[in-house]
């Protein structure tokens, strides 16, 4: 049987040091003090009445809430509230509109909590996605809250609702994090079904009433904080510079956007986030590295580690300004995608590895692979190319070519018009061209011709 929920030695000396290191806390918070308000969802429905390991559930119940609201109570800047659903009509049938905020915010709430749990007895059934929905109008407005919500039950929505749906429509509209689930004699199916609904605990024993507590306490009062070390190929975490955007591994929600930095110790600041999440990171690098199934502990400091080596491209002209604002591709050896496009005499930061650059000259100019070695730079130039001018004596049809180990390539075909004035690079290339009125085809011309750096060249027809 579980026995009266007391504070134990361990606990006690917990929220001891928490008090006394709480100026030092708040003293590392940026700008003021943040308020941390926890809405409590509490299951008063029918089902509270049975019994679980000999004691009825909603003692169990009423005396975990007890322990968390006066563990609470004794931190500053936290304030509590106090939700309750099942309560007020009788099943059967269902009312799946009983649920009522009971106990609204304030500073010195838990008196009223406590009071209101003795007051109200099991009677009716659950509606988890209702009482969620309706707990958006239990936060007022406040610009330096942050919201929580821990249910308490001992089973899921029977209502036909989705829970779900109704806490990631909470989450993306920034009104609360992902909540907590304290369970009752829940089997594994049951727990299952909250998965997708936030942190799951178990309240199987007077040690998980213990356990809970501790981790509500860290997430509320101790900053939960997280540092990317971004790594060399020397394993060094020396990489910066970089956009990190963390999502929400679960919903796929964008949680944060910021640029990895160094701090004064040289070390990779740290970043406060919520304990409640699981975070898939994507390293905005060339390409992206991405980190998955990132757990924080609650009220720690996570380290997390990626390789992310770089080293810098610039492709650069020889000569002039004949290719200024031209843009070009960067592929990976081996791969289809384009993962990037540069500017060139522009330097841009890419992953170590070997990589295809196509720049669209004419012809077209393709470095292959192109080694990017850490922390070098690696430049590329563009052959300064020559002016070519085709003059023709009538409008006709034509097309340029390649003179490439004794093959004709296609380039363009030439528009129709008298004259075409091209930026070519240095090669041979061949001309082919015949009018548009003389319907023979040995009226066809070749003209065959070079182009040569920082010259100028006339084909005729």
């Amino acid at each position: 049987m579980i026995g009266a929920i007391k504070l134990n030695f361990r606990l006690k000396v917990f929220i001891l040091n928490l008090l006394l290191f709480w100026p030092v806390l708040m003293y590392s918070q940026e700008n003021k003090t943040q308020i941390t308000r926890i809405l409590f969802i509490f299951d008063e429905s029918k089902s509270m009445l049975g019994l679980w390991n000999g004691v009825p559930k909603i003692e169990q119940a009423n005396r975990l809430l007890t322990e968390l609201v006066d563990s609470l109570a004794q931190i500053p800047n936290i304030q509590m509230a106090l939700r309750m659903y099942g309560h007020q009509k009788n099943y059967p049938p269902k009312y799946c509109d009983d649920s009522n905020l009971e106990v609204p915010f304030s500073n010195n709430s838990a008196p009223l909590i406590k009071a209101k749990l003795k007051q109200m007895k099991p009677k009716g059934t659950t509606p988890i996605a209702f009482s969620l929905l309706k707990s958006e109008k239990d936060f007022p407005a406040c610009p330096n809250c942050k919201n929580m919500i821990i249910l308490i039950t001992d089973g899921i929505e029977e209502c036909g609702a989705d829970p779900c749906e109704v806490a990631l429509s909470l989450q993306r509209n920034n009104v609360i994090m992902k909540p907590y689930i304290i369970g009752l004699g829940l089997d594994v199916e049951l727990k299952s079904a909250f998965d997708c609904l936030g942190k799951y605990l178990d309240a199987g024993s007077d040690d998980d009433f213990d356990q809970i507590v501790r981790i509500i306490i860290s997430q509320t009062a101790f900053r939960t904080t997280m540092q990317v070390d971004l790594l060399d190929i020397f394993k060094k975490p020396t990489e910066t510079g970089v956009n990190m955007t963390f999502y929400d591994q679960q919903t796929g929600l964008m949680k944060y956007n910021l640029i990895h930095t160094f701090n004064e110790k040289g070390l990779s600041d740290t970043i406060e986030v919520d304990a409640l999440s699981d975070y898939r990171i994507v390293v905005h690098t060339i390409p992206q590295v991405i980190i998955e199934n990132v757990k924080p502990v609650p009220g720690k400091h996570t380290i997390v580690q990626k390789s992310a080596p770089q080293g810098q491209l610039i492709v650069s002209q020889s000569l002039g300004s004949k290719y200024k604002n031209m843009v070009y591709s960067i592929k990976q050896v081996g791969e289809c995608d384009v993962i990037n496009y540069q500017l060139v005499d522009n330097e841009e930061k890419y992953l170590v590895g070997k990589y295809l650059i196509e720049l669209p000259t004419l012809p077209r100019l393709v470095f292959n692979d192109i080694q990017i070695n850490q922390s070098i730079l690696t430049s590329l130039k563009i052959p300064e190319p020559g002016d070519v001018s085709i003059m023709m004596p009538a409008n006709g049809y034509g097309s340029l070519y390649q003179i490439k180990d004794g093959q004709a390539v296609w380039l363009i075909n030439l528009n129709a018009s008298l004259s075409e004035n091209l930026t070519m690079l240095p090669g041979q290339y061949m001309a082919v061209w015949k009018p548009v009125k003389i319907n023979r085809i040995n009226a066809t011309k070749v003209k065959y011709f070079e182009v040569k750096s920082g010259y100028s060249v006339i084909v005729k027809f």
